[in-house]
């Protein structure tokens, strides 16, 4: 059985239900009926409970039903697209479906929300496949479902990856590298739903991506999983599975350049991309997508007509963060060692060793600090870090964009103009005008997107 109109299952139900009244008698069918819909909305669509069910004085169905928590009356017309659906496709599996029959499901998910969804696999195989022998074939996308078949003895799992390739999905592999993939935010269900899982390392990335490559945002599941410590510690748990001839679905792991290259390398099935450039704002700092979007009366109360004044303003601003930058290189070349407590000393003994532990801290920071007034270090450190800057200066003249904190750029020139957008939507309208423009920088991203993807 196949219909995925709920318009025309009400229809069939409609003529179902009245033969059940009349030829099995009033009283009898309604009461079969009404059981069939209180199994059903009471193991699955719970929170509402049939109230009545007949035929009103224009001779059509009326199936009324209760919402618990409001104890509102609603009619099962009324209720969600969703809702009825899978009431109705269940009522007819119910009353018209012989027994060691085949149901066909074709993405029974749609318009329900998730909870329904994770109790939809049990429901099927309890109340129907196991007690009267129904097979059903289902086509999914929904996580809920799958993660449900992968646990459960009764269900074979099929992955359809094209029209000549259908293979099973077998739970032994699952279980060596499940916790793993769990800890980068992705699971073994989200790989058979895309062509592969992009993670990266903040929301912003995650934004950006899925308003400049809608393309790729429909292939890939692209997610944000913060800082990078815990993801290259688990890559390499990953690949060490995989070089012992584990199947690891694929995935693709970008980071932020920062300061900081990482270690990682890439395998088959785990790819590893690092922006060649600070951060993904660095590509999104392009004078003439900024210049289209400033021009805009509709983003900004005062639009900036010419591309160098905007270009210039970007410059500008970046320059200023080589203060700070050369600040924190100089200061923190002194090595001065840092006196505070730390979570070790607390585990030490008694008090008495933990005074020891915290006075030889002190004593060893007090030798660090320099023997010359607060005047004269001051000088030296100033001098230290004019010195510094002048070198970074003529770096930063040919490689600003790639070596400033883009997110940083984009936040302080945000903040300067006033504009009459969020700052969210801000970033969002340069991602899709970078698209829309076919900007260089769009073009640099996608190829890089294009070189870890088809490698």
């Amino acid at each position: 059985m196949h219909n995925s109109q709920p318009q025309l299952k009400y229809h069939r139900l409609k003529n179902l239900i009245i033969n059940a009244l009349v030829f099995e008698g009033a009283a009898n069918g309604a009461g079969t009926v009404k059981n069939e819909f209180e199994t059903i909305f009471s193991k699955l669509l719970k929170g509402r409970r049939i109230e009545s069910i007949g035929v009103n004085g224009l001779g059509l169905l009326s199936v009324m039903t209760r919402e618990m928590a409001t104890d509102r009356l609603i009619e099962l017309d009324s209720l969600s697209s969703g809702e009825k659906n899978i009431a109705l496709t269940f009522l007819i599996v119910a009353k018209s479906l012989a027994e060691h029959g085949i149901a066909l499901f074709d993405e029974p998910e749609l318009h329900l929300n998730p909870a329904v969804s994770r109790d939809l696999l049990d429901f099927m195989l309890n109340q129907y496949s196991k007690p009267r022998g129904i097979q059903f074939l289902m086509c999914s996308h929904s996580a809920e479902i799958l993660s449900g078949a992968f646990s459960n003895d009764e269900c074979a799992l099929l992955h359809l990856k094209s029209p000549t390739d259908i293979t099973r999905v077998g739970r032994a592999a699952r279980h060596e590298y499940a916790e793993a993939l769990n800890r980068l935010g992705t699971s073994v269900s989200e790989s058979l739903l895309y062509q592969g899982t992009i993670l990266v390392e903040g929301s912003s990335d995650v934004s950006f991506l899925e308003s400049a490559f809608p393309d790729y945002a429909r292939r890939f599941k692209i997610k944000d999983r913060g800082g990078r410590r815990e993801i290259e510690k688990t890559i390499e748990e990953l690949q060490s599975l995989e070089a012992k001839g584990q199947k690891v679905p694929p995935i693709y792991i970008i980071f932020d350049r920062d300061e900081e290259i990482t270690s990682l390398t890439s395998s088959n099935a785990v790819r590893v991309l690092q922006w060649k450039r600070r951060s993904i704002e660095n590509y999104m700092m392009g004078g003439d997508v900024l210049s289209d979007i400033l021009r805009d009366e509709d983003i900004t109360k005062s639009p900036i007509e010419s591309a160098g004044e905007v270009d210039n303003l970007v410059r500008e601003i970046a320059f200023e963060q080589l203060d700070g930058i050369v600040a924190r290189e100089i200061y923190n070349s002194y090595n001065f060692k840092n006196s505070s407590l730390q979570k070790d000393d607390l585990v030490k003994g008694d008090l008495s060793e933990m005074a020891d532990s915290l006075c030889i801290r002190w004593t060893e920071a007090k030798a660090t600090l320099p023997q010359i007034s607060a005047e004269v270090w001051k000088q030296d450190f100033v001098a230290a870090c004019d010195r510094r800057k002048d070198e970074l200066r003529l770096q930063w003249e040919a490689k600003w964009r790639e070596l400033c904190d883009g997110k940083k750029v984009l936040f302080d020139l945000y903040r300067r103009l006033h504009l009459k957008r969020s700052e969210a939507s801000f970033h969002d309208i340069i991602a899709r005008r970078m698209r829309d423009l076919g900007s260089d920088d769009w073009t640099i991203v996608r190829g890089q997107l294009e070189e870890l993807i088809q490698s």
